[in-house]
C-alpha cells in the first residue's frame, strides 16, 4: 500500500474513531474498515491515478535534471609510425614515430537564471623520435561563461519547464487525493446501504 493510501486510511480511521468507540459490538461479516481497505487496494481508478502521480514525479525529476552539474572526461592516445623515404633515412631513422596523449576534464552547470558555466582542464603530451623527444606537457585551463542576452534570459524562461512540472506534480497529487476520497465515500455509502438492508 502506498504512502498516500496509508494516509487516507489513517485519516478515515480518525474520522470514524468516535463512531467506532460508541458501537457496542461490531456487526457480523465484513466491517467498514475492511471494505475501505479493499477499496484502496483494488480500485483500478486509484491505481491509474497513482501511476499518473508517479509519471508526474518522473517528469519533475527530468525537468530538474536540466540544472544538475554534468561532468565529462576524455582520454585520447594516438600512436603514429610513418616510414621515411631513402633521403630522409640518411638521418639514421627508418620511421618517424609519434605518440600523443590528451587528458581533459570539464564540468557543465546550467543555472536557473540562464547563466551557464563550464570550467575545463586539459593536458596534452606529444613525443616523437625526431624533434620532440623530451615530451613536454602542455596544460590549459578554460572557463566558459554563457549569458543569454535576449531570448531565454532569466529564470522565467529558463526554469519554465521545471515550474510546469512542479504544477503538474501538485495537480496529480490533488487528483489522487480526490480519487481516494471519492472512492472511500462511495464505499462508505454502499456499506451503510448494505447494512441498512440486512
Amino acid at each position: 500500500m502506498s504512502a498516500h493510501r496509508r494516509a487516507a486510511v489513517c485519516a478515515f480511521c480518525a474520522l470514524l474513531s468516535g463512531a467506532a468507540l460508541a458501537a457496542a459490538a461490531p456487526p457480523p461479516g465484513i466491517g467498514l474498515m475492511d471494505a475501505v481497505r479493499v477499496t484502496l487496494a483494488m480500485d483500478p481508478v486509484i491505481h491509474v491515478q497513482d501511476q499518473a502521480l508517479e509519471a508526474a514525479r518522473g517528469g519533475l525529476l527530468a525537468a530538474q535534471g536540466q540544472f544538475d552539474p554534468v561532468p565529462s572526461a576524455e582520454l585520447r592516445y594516438q600512436h603514429n609510425a610513418t616510414p621515411l623515404t631513402q633521403i630522409q633515412r640518411l638521418s639514421g631513422l627508418n620511421f618517424l614515430k609519434g605518440d600523443s596523449v590528451v587528458y581533459q576534464a570539464a564540468m557543465d552547470q546550467q543555472f536557473r537564471a540562464g547563466l551557464r558555466v563550464t570550467p575545463s582542464l586539459g593536458m596534452t603530451r606529444n613525443q616523437d623520435n625526431s624533434t620532440n623527444a623530451s615530451a613536454p606537457h602542455i596544460a590549459a585551463v578554460n572557463l566558459n561563461i554563457t549569458v543569454p542576452l535576449l531570448r531565454g534570459h532569466g529564470e522565467k524562461a529558463v526554469a519554465a519547464k521545471e515550474r510546469a512540472a512542479v504544477f503538474e506534480y501538485q495537480a496529480s497529487t490533488l487528483d489522487l487525493w480526490h480519487t481516494i476520497s471519492g472512492s472511500i465515500a462511495k464505499t462508505t455509502a454502499a456499506y451503510w446501504n448494505y447494512r441498512a438492508a440486512t
